[in-house]
């Protein structure tokens, strides 16, 4: 399925119709530890238990999958083969893969003719390529600089359905399709997660289903 008309840049389940907001980190777990001030392990196991459910609710085996990742450039910083990107993903030196520059997204942002957005798009993959617990738990890492850690926008795109699986940090995940009825059985299993700040606005989303 099509995911032309989805737009990759944050926040993206504003930037987007149809999508789907969980809390991930647990609120009765602080992520520091306040007796020793050293990272509560408890928190990050939560955070990355609860974002592979969800993942795990939104590809299934023999799914198509395709991996954009993008990050700010100020011209000098580029994605490489050698990013830790690559590391997590197996056996794709004969996969698709695409580099683009974009000044499209981001505008207000982006002030001088060498700010862009870097972006690669690699496609054709399986889950079986895809180390997901380790590229999970590098985003979730990102805020604490912890290792390890991927700094950049990381959307996970089931080429099958049509879905977009969007882990922005430690707190939440997106979960973005082109259509509102591709969505609705995971807002159904995984209600409880929605984030309470918009579950009115997602609520209303499935009203007229």
């Amino acid at each position: 399925m099509s995911s032309n008309l989805i737009e990759f840049e944050k926040p993206f389940f504003y930037k987007n119709h149809y999508a789907l907001r969980f809390e991930i980190s647990p609120n009765d777990i602080s992520p520091i530890d306040p007796s020793s001030s050293a990272c509560n392990e408890d928190y990050f196991s939560m955070a990355l238990e609860r974002a592979l459910d969800i993942y795990n609710s939104v590809f299934k085996t023999g799914d198509k999958i395709s991996i954009v990742f993008q990050l700010f450039s100020d011209g000098r910083k580029k994605i490489k083969r050698r990013s830790l990107l690559f590391r997590y993903l197996n056996g794709i030196e004969s996969r698709n893969i695409s580099y683009s520059t974009h000044r499209d997204i981001y505008v207000d942002d982006l002030n001088t003719k060498r700010q862009h957005i870097s972006r690669v798009r690699i496609n054709d993959l399986t889950g079986e390529q895809i180390d997901i617990s380790k590229i999970l738990t590098a985003i979730i890492n990102t805020d604490f600089r912890r290792y390890p850690t991927l700094n950049g926008e990381c959307y996970i795109i089931n080429d099958t359905t049509g879905l977009v699986f969007h882990l922005y940090d430690d707190r939440g995940l997106d979960v973005v399709s082109e259509n509102k009825e591709s969505l609705h059985k995971l807002y159904q299993t995984h209600s409880k997660l929605i984030l309470e700040y918009d579950r009115n606005r997602i609520s209303n989303m499935f009203s007229q289903i």
